[in-house]
């Protein structure tokens, strides 16, 4: 689950508010991304790996002019070399597929996994108001995005790109078909690892991780490796594919993969991001947390709440793919292994029936 970039967030700068806990605010306001004939200034990241890498020009850089629709020549032919050269043969989004729907009506036992999306990393399913399914995930068509840089063309989202989010649509959760995913966002940095939870009051908010694009590493396309700190930001949607951006409401100093969030009441709100997480506000703004017992370090968790106000968490393991369950949201056990399955498990309710998704290595 390599690679990088491309979100929307104003950053925290030098001498800016450093605490644990970040109090979003309004929806920030900004460059809409209409700049003109003049290409956005993006500050190259710094040098963070000693590894060989065959871009000479800083990746963060040509990541965000070819999400604006201002790359140079230049900076097209760079990329052209990482999608023909570098990437074929490596793990990453663009080699990860989607797989499921997994089946269960208990919780424990699924049925066997199709691949049904390719080109995606750690998806996060949720149900629309008609009944549909929509996947947000980290999107791995490097083709696409190389297709629209020769021709000029900003990305319609803002949002997508270089292992960036991208969306996909389906009627039964089997048959999928990508979709424009909009996130007003006022520069490129990069956004993985999506999260999505009812609000409820209705709509949703969309949780991932983020870095200013300063502060990515220039000479690698891992976006886990950054001097600085990994930011939680959330957005919000009444339906699922065009989102607000709220802005950043948690970070931390290591780091964090995918993280899980789940609410007991209407303000009070747990999480899994690099260690556990509370919120008093409705998931608004983060502090870290002591009150959440889990047993596990869980990889890529989802949690999943029941008509009846319990809770199942699944996630990657060794084994394949465990189960922990709790009866308060804060105590947590596990039961055991639901399916060999590796990956990054997404679970929703269906009526009576629990359907997974998750991606594997397609290579």
């Amino acid at each position: 689950m390599v690679f990088l970039f491309l979100a929307c967030a104003t950053p925290t700068g030098p001498g800016e508010d450093s605490s644990d806990s970040v109090d979003s605010g309004e929806p920030d306001s900004g460059d809409t991304g209409d700049t003109g004939d003049q290409p956005v200034e993006i500050p190259a990241g710094p040098d963070c790996t000693d590894e060989a890498f065959p871009l000479t020009l800083p990746l963060n850089v040509i990541a965000g002019h070819v999400v604006l629709g201002q790359a140079s020549e230049e900076e097209t032919s760079e990329l052209r070399r990482l999608v023909e050269e570098w990437a074929p043969g490596r793990p990453g989004p663009w080699a990860h597929a989607m797989t499921g729907p997994m089946r269960s009506t208990d919780g424990i036992n699924f049925s066997k996994a199709e691949r049904v999306l390719w080109k995606v990393s750690v998806p996060e399913v949720a149900i629309a108001k008609d009944g549909s399914f929509v996947a947000i995930f980290v999107d791995g068509d490097l083709d696409r995005m190389l297709e629209m840089a020769e021709a000029g063309e900003a990305m319609p989202t803002g949002i997508i790109g270089l292992g960036g989010l991208g969306a996909a649509t389906s009627p039964d959760g089997v048959t999928w078909t990508r979709a424009t995913l909009t996130v007003d966002a006022p520069f490129p940095a990069f956004a993985v690892d999506p999260e999505i939870h009812e609000l409820p009051g209705g709509g949703w908010a969309l949780y991932f991780l983020g870095v200013p694009a300063e502060e990515v590493c220039a000479d690698a396309p891992d976006p886990f490796i950054v001097p600085g700190r990994h930011r939680l930001y959330r957005a919000e949607s009444t339906d699922l594919l065009n989102w607000r951006l709220v802005g950043e409401v948690w970070k931390t100093e290591g780091g964090g993969v995918d993280p899980a969030i789940w609410c007991v009441d209407d303000v009070s709100c747990y999480g899994w991001f690099s260690g556990t997480i509370a919120s008093e506000d409705g998931g608004r703004s983060w502090r870290s947390s002591a009150e959440v017992s889990i047993p596990v370090t869980p990889q890529i968790p989802d949690v999943v709440r029941f008509a009846d106000n319990t809770w199942r968490m699944y996630y990657g393991a060794q084994s394949g793919t465990e189960v922990a369950s709790s009866d308060d949201g804060l105590n947590w056990k596990i039961l055991g292994v639901t399916t060999s399955e590796p990956g990054s498990p997404t679970v929703v309710l269906d009526g009576d029936t629990l359907l997974m998704w998750s991606s594997q290595n397609a290579i």
